[in-house]
């Protein structure tokens, strides 16, 4: 039996430090373990990067408020949702089911790391899946998130075995939406979502990155998901309709093994 709990949460401040959080419980049979990890990326500045194994507590929801606290990291953050939530069942087959949760598309973010005082405007979601990562249907993932002072885009994107696309701007779903390098074009309005001032928040090797977390009995089995590369990356964003900007940013990742 398989299943993986996985929150993200993040925020950005008014200046551009991005703050990304990950709060994971699996279990692959007799085997599991939790974990929670929190990348700092301020502008012009190295970044600071910070995992444990222990007391890596899950956050916590009540009502429009999230709350999540990793003592061992230094961190206490609250999430005060601005917008309604999503959901999606993204795959329910033979291999299993990924159920994708997003509580908070936009929310208001004060959150304390180590000596730090962080606010900003974020976002958290919580993915549950019972298919294993090495029997997924597709070999690259694209996921973004654009958040202004008034408006919310979020989109998912599968290639591979399977190939799917979801989109949502400010909660409705854009069935028509195509994800770019340079941004969503498609919307409803018409209106159209251009990166800018693109900068790298992580580049890395994932695997190499969770050697120390995954049990061996996990590592054994992840076959092709071995090379797996993250890039992610932070963009101030412009939603354009009618010659009218809607200033924000944009969180988006890609994600290939």
């Amino acid at each position: 039996m398989f299943e993986l709990v996985k929150w993200y949460l993040d925020l950005v401040t008014d200046c551009g430090a991005v703050l990304v959080g990950y709060s994971v419980h699996c279990r692959l049979g007799p085997a599991g373990f939790r974990y929670a990890s929190l990348l700092y990326a301020p502008p012009d500045e190295p970044a600071l990067e910070r995992t444990t194994l222990r007391g890596a507590r899950a956050p916590e929801l009540d009502g429009d408020l999230l709350h999540w606290q990793v003592p061992r990291l230094h961190f206490d953050g609250s999430w005060q949702r601005l917008d309604a939530a999503l959901a999606q069942t993204l795959l329910d087959d033979e291999r299993g089911t990924i159920e994708w949760h997003c509580h908070l598309p936009r929310a208001r973010v004060t959150a304390r790391f180590e000596d730090r005082i962080i606010s900003g405007v974020g976002y958290a979601e919580e993915l549950r899946l019972t298919c294993p990562p090495w029997q997924l249907p597709f070999r690259t993932l694209r996921w973004g998130r654009y958040l202004s002072a008034r408006q919310t885009a979020v989109w998912i994107e599968w290639a591979g075995e399977t190939a799917r696309r979801w989109v949502w701007l400010d909660g409705r779903e854009e069935a028509e939406a195509r994800i770019g390098e340079q941004g969503v074009t498609g919307l409803s309005g018409p209106r159209t979502l251009r990166f800018e001032d693109q900068r790298v928040v992580r580049d890395r090797q994932v695997m190499d990155a969770m050697t120390r977390v995954l049990p061996s009995v996990m590592r054994l089995q992840m076959g092709p998901l071995a090379g797996m590369r993250e890039q992610k990356w932070l963009s101030q964003s412009v939603l354009t309709r009618d010659g009218e900007d809607e200033r924000g940013w944009t969180l988006h990742e890609e994600v290939r093994w």
